[in-house]
């Protein structure tokens, strides 16, 4: 199986279940956009649900989408926590702080 199918099965298997703590790895970049627009959205939904998402990603915008805080960690050390705004513009700088606000007010005005 290509690692696209691996991943819908999984994410198939983890959104059908209600854990009280999700755990996840980074490996959902591996498919196509509209997949993950669908995965986005079930993520989503499970979070809300479960209540607790540990989430290792690379992709602020999907970070922005589904948490509210963040954690830098670099070789097992805690370097920061605080909103997923702030930590992303202590890693990556301050353009990526700014998009990471675009996609929270893009949310915001999504829930409203």
């Amino acid at each position: 199986y290509s690692t696209g199918m691996r991943v819908r099965l999984a994410m198939g298997v983890v959104t059908s279940i209600d854990p009280e703590i999700l755990l996840l790895d980074e490996g959902i970049g591996a498919v196509d956009a509209e997949f993950m627009k669908k995965a986005r959205t079930r993520l989503q939904s499970l979070v809300a649900r479960s209540g607790i998402l540990v989430f290792a990603s690379h992709s602020n915008e999907f970070l922005a989408q589904l948490c509210k805080t963040a954690m830098w960690v670099d070789h097992g050390t805690i370097k920061m926590t605080g909103g997923i705004e702030e930590v992303v513009g202590a890693y990556e700088g301050p353009d990526a702080a700014r998009h990471v606000r675009e996609v929270l007010a893009e949310n915001a005005r999504d829930d409203a």
